[in-house]
């Protein structure tokens, strides 16, 4: 007896560890709820780039405002606003930019980020680029590894990655439209997920939604790619974050809103911070049948057959496949991101896994189910959905 307690605790004690990391953390939360107009941009921001000094001298209270309107989390957003002018001796550009130093984004690291962008309705496109966000590099590299470019209606995501035996070549620098409706006035909510290499291992994904829809929609999907610069026989790129508005020399104004910027250890645990939480942010694509992506690619080491299903008040049936033999932490969460449930279950000599999980209490609301399983390359994870059933009218 006490050999199946101490067998049954080991079990328990694995599942709710994977339970845990399957949660992930926020490493990074910016929301703009302790600003105040006229200062730098609070912790965890470190500054307005520059510090607000450029030629013209604007003071920063006219390049960074505090909102209460439009606000997509909180009570407060941010708005940025470039003018003619606002350069900084002789860098290029024009610019209003919150700066993270200490992102430290390098080789061999994998962070999910998220944030929203409002557009204004007068929004056009003023210069060559337009930077919303950008994922910059040391004085090797003058061009940012990763960026994101706004045009008059449409969204470019842009990498210069790779071999760079010079400043401004890079085996890889190219862009492309990931949206194409700005979808001016309204707020959009963002996820990236970047797999940090400097060699072909890396990958990029974003995913899009507009405010007042649901689940969000993956735009872009780039994997096997370097998501770095390098140059051989030198110390490898470590990346910084700025975020706000950089765009070429032009003649007018120009603003954006941003609000409620993170960076996390999973799609999840970024989710949760969006309005709505984790079960109003599910991806599309996210549980593919025999563990693939939705645009193909690898088998994944966990993911589901089918999506979650509810099979009594308080019970969900998980149909998944993982390497055979592999324990799989399965965890549930409400929509406000609690745990209300949990177990585990083996994969089968094919791969299979069957489970049911009990809940907390009977669900008025989606709940998400997420999959663990621990790998010689970290914890892998899966989620999926499971509505309530309709009550009959």
């Amino acid at each position: 007896m006490q050999r199946v307690h101490l067998v049954l605790l080991c079990v328990l004690t694995t599942a709710f560890a994977l339970a845990s990391s399957a949660a992930g953390a926020i490493s990074f939360r910016a929301d703009w709820e302790k600003a105040e107009t006229g200062t730098q941009p609070p912790a965890p921001w470190e500054a307005l780039e520059y510090g607000g000094q450029f030629d013209g001298s604007p003071s920063i209270s006219s390049q960074l405002e505090i909102v209460t309107s439009p606000v997509r989390q909180g009570s407060r957003a941010a708005r940025f606003t470039v003018h003619p002018g606002d350069r900084y001796g002789g860098s290029s550009g024009e610019r209003s930019l919150a700066r993270w130093i200490g992102s430290n984004e390098r080789d061999g690291q994998e962070h999910y980020y998220g944030w929203s962008t409002l557009f204004p309705t007068d929004w056009v496109e003023a210069s060559g680029w337009q930077i919303i966000t950008e994922f910059h590099a040391d004085r090797r590299f003058p061009l940012a590894p990763l960026r994101f470019d706004a045009k008059r209606n449409s969204l470019e995501l842009w990498m210069t990655t790779g071999a760079c035996p010079g400043p401004y070549d890079c085996a890889i620098d190219r862009g492309r439209t990931i949206l194409r409706d700005l979808h001016k006035g309204e707020w959009n909510d963002f996820i990236l997920h970047v797999v940090w290499r400097e060699s072909a291992t890396g990958m990029v994904e974003v995913w899009h939604r507009v405010e007042g829809e649901t689940g969000f929609r993956r735009i872009a999907r780039i994997p096997n790619v370097p998501t770095l610069p390098s140059r051989r026989g030198e110390e490898g790129a470590e990346l910084y974050l700025l975020h706000g508005l950089y765009r070429d020399d032009a003649s007018i104004t120009q603003s954006v809103f941003h609000d409620n910027f993170v960076r996390g250890d999973t799609y999840e645990d970024v989710a949760k911070t969006f309005p709505g939480g984790l079960a109003d942010a599910q991806p599309s694509g996210s549980g593919q049948a025999e563990g693939r992506g939705a645009e193909g690619g690898p088998p994944r080491p966990v993911a589901f057959e089918r999506r979650p299903t509810l099979v009594g008040p308080a019970t969900i049936a998980v149909r998944a496949r993982a390497a055979a033999g592999a324990l799989v932490a399965i965890t549930a969460y409400n929509a406000r991101g609690k745990l209300v449930g949990a177990t585990t279950a083996t994969a089968n000599s094919k791969g299979a896994v069957r489970a049911t999980v009990k809940l907390d209490a009977r669900p008025t609301k989606r709940v998400v189910v997420v999959l663990a399983v621990d790998t010689a390359n970290g914890v892998k994870r899966a989620s999926w959905s499971a509505d309530p059933p309709r009550r009959r009218k």
